[in-house]
């Protein structure tokens, strides 16, 4: 069979997309600029020849392509649409054989070519920024450009540069593990990511935040991903949206100038209102995935007992049948309708947990709290159990996950965690709702003081959507908040969330550890300095493995 693959956007990523060569660069084609079409085929066979046919201002044209190099069993290819002019709809496919005859061709891509314009949109009323294009307004302080990208018609992506001075350190952005002062060079993302271990400039919980020590501070309060790069005189931001329109409505930002560290961080703290959470969260914690037998857990309490470890919290991963997240793995139950929730006395519980009530009241009598690990996504099995496959036929059927712009079902991209598993759609709150819901017997009925809340970075690509269409370029960043929001709903204000990822608003609703880590002084060097500036950034409630 022969085929051909493009994808134009990639994943959207700044970090990933590297990894795929059939992608359009650059994916949003700017005035002057010419747009690599990358694409690859199959099967490889002498006398193949491949091109674009092109359709630019009502003109029909063909672009030959050229043969880059081979990736297994398919061939890439290179051809270039040249010198794009600023707001030219350009249209165009991939054909690929040994002659018109013999051609398969792929479906029609398109994109408006974009131009920067500059201009003195930003509106500062002495403590905010507002996007105004009517009306005459004074200038921003220490800004010294701002521009943005339009297609002719609508505003896309802005960036704002503002003056850095002599000698002017820079920090905050929330999670990131290189250093506490923001470094020249390469850029930083706000861009909620998962990077297991060696994060450096890339992390869980970014926030839209940056202070100086000469009393500049900016606050970006947007879900779309914001590119921060620091030069030895200017400091810029870009919002990306992805092809996303940006307006007034969802852009605001609070500027800080001639103005004290500590001030600006206690103003900040007031925005992000972290929640302080139980007492007993601020004890020692005992966690290992090893522990994944309920007779493994009590061989732990009692070695805990016998060495006199003082211990507040233990966490249980490995405790799930690994398909719902939601069922001890060994019961023994009858199987419900997707929509339905069950309640303790459903279960018959056998090995490898066979008495978990009993095993949750002992941690407890010993002044133990209980926390269950989570995911927010129905995972990918080829042989789902009966209960998995009708909750995510339910969920399917009811728009309760992400989708995608052609109204399918959207699944992880390959190669990423918990690849091809269908992901909650939190902003549905009937979704919220229905996932809260088959978790409630566990804090309830069981005891279970709280969840690991896992994961949360899965959305990827602007043809993905969550509830109300709001694209992932928006919604990725903003995803770790709904659902933490969901969970918090469920375990109440005496329970606890432990979350890795998160955004502005997620101090409200859960405390933190900074990932996945190596045991070694370098690793937790690195993680102390994450911990760190995710405190400066409005979250002081974190922890990180110390083995």
């Amino acid at each position: 069979m022969r085929k051909i693959q493009h994808i134009p956007f990639g994943l959207d990523d700044p970090y990933l997309d590297v990894a795929y060569s059939e992608r359009r660069i650059p994916t949003d084609p700017t005035d002057g600029e010419n747009v690599n079409v990358y694409f690859k085929t199959l099967p490889m066979e002498a006398g193949q020849r491949a091109w674009l046919e092109v359709l630019r201002n009502d003109v029909a044209y063909r672009i030959r392509a050229q043969y880059q190099y081979n990736e297994g069993e398919w061939a890439l290819w290179n051809a270039v649409i040249p010198s794009c002019r600023a707001f030219e709809k350009i249209k165009y496919r991939i054909g690929f054989g040994k002659g018109d005859c013999t051609a398969i061709y792929s479906e029609w891509y398109s994109f408006i070519v974009k131009k920067w314009m500059e201009d003195s949109f930003i509106k500062y009323d002495g403590r905010n920024l507002f996007i105004d294009h009517e009306s005459e307004h004074d200038k921003v302080p220490r800004l010294i450009r701002s521009r943005f990208l339009t297609d002719g018609k609508a505003m896309y992506d802005i960036e704002l540069i503002f003056k850095r001075k002599q000698g002017e350190n820079f920090y905050g952005l929330g999670e990131h593990y290189d250093s506490l002062e923001l470094s020249a060079g390469s850029p930083y993302y706000v861009y909620v990511f998962d990077q297991y271990k060696v994060q450096q400039k890339r992390g869980y919980a970014p926030i839209p935040f940056v202070f100086s020590d000469m009393g500049f501070g900016l606050f970006l309060n947007t879900g779309f991903r914001t590119k921060v790069l620091l030069s030895e005189d200017t400091i810029s931001f870009t919002i990306q949206t992805l092809g996303t329109l940006l307006t007034p409505n969802n852009f605001n930002a609070k500027l800080w100038v001639d103005t004290k560290p500590y001030e600006i961080i206690s103003d900040f703290y007031k925005i992000v209102a972290p929640e302080l959470p139980p007492i007993w969260v601020f004890g020692p914690w005992v966690s290992a995935n090893e522990w994944n037998t309920q007779e493994k857990i009590e061989q732990t309490l009692e070695k805990l007992r016998t060495l006199d470890l003082p211990t507040s919290v233990l966490v249980i991963e490995a405790w799930s049948d690994e398909q719902t997240f939601y069922i001890f793995n060994g019961a023994e139950y009858k199987p419900k309708k997707g929509c339905d929730s069950f309640k303790l006395k459903d279960f018959t519980f056998r090995p490898p947990w066979p008495d978990p009530k009993a095993m949750v009241d002992k941690l407890h009598s010993q002044g133990i709290k209980v926390l269950l690990w989570q995911i927010p996504v129905l995972k990918h099995e080829d042989k789902p159990s009966v209960q998995h496959k009708n909750d995510m036929d339910f969920a399917e059927k009811n728009a309760y996950v992400v989708s995608k712009g052609n109204g399918e079902s959207y699944r992880i991209p390959k190669g990423r965690w918990f690849e091809e598993s269908l992901v909650i759609d939190f902003f549905n709150v009937n979704a919220a709702e229905w996932w809260k819901k088959k978790r409630e017997y566990l804090v309830n009925e069981l005891g279970i003081d709280g969840f690991k809340t896992d994961g949360g970075e899965h959305l990827w690509g602007r043809n993905t959507h969550v509830c109300q269409n709001k694209s992932a370029a928006e919604a990725r960043n903003i995803y770790p908040e709904k659902y933490f929001e969901s969970a918090k709903k469920m375990v109440g204000r005496n329970g606890v969330l432990f979350s890795r990822s998160g955004y502005i608003n997620s101090p409200k609703f859960t405390i933190f550890w900074v990932g996945d880590e190596d045991s070694s002084f370098e690793a937790m060097k690195s993680n102390l300095i994450a911990g760190l500036n995710v405190s400066l950034s409005g979250n002081p409630f974190w922890g990180w493995d110390i083995a």
